[in-house]
């Protein structure tokens, strides 16, 4: 099987649209505390997962931040760049 890439991200919506599934909303949604969170994956067919990150915002301030890791996933030296990272940037990160 080929390589699989995937990637997926928000965009604005500039403007009015036919569509009304995209229609923009009079009322954003608001939320006192967001999580955000990106991962990296395989790039084969089964994508999965290697690495991520995580952050945690109240009220627009980072309140708790990580990494987290599959070891199983990795190889050696993609291992042992992932905690130099994770050391040098004085970030906790999970097994």
């Amino acid at each position: 099987m080929s390589k699989i890439a995937v990637r997926g991200y928000t965009q604005k919506v500039e403007g009015s649209t036919s569509n009304s599934f995209f229609k923009p909303r009079e009322d954003p949604l608001r939320h006192d505390r967001v999580l955000v969170f990106d991962t990296e994956t395989t790039i084969d067919q089964y994508q999965n997962f290697k690495i991520g990150s995580f952050q945690i915002y109240h009220e627009g301030f980072i309140q708790h931040e990580g990494l987290f890791y599959d070891p199983s996933m990795l190889a050696e030296k993609e291992k042992e760049a992932f905690l130099s990272y994770a050391r040098k940037m004085r970030s906790p990160f999970t097994f």
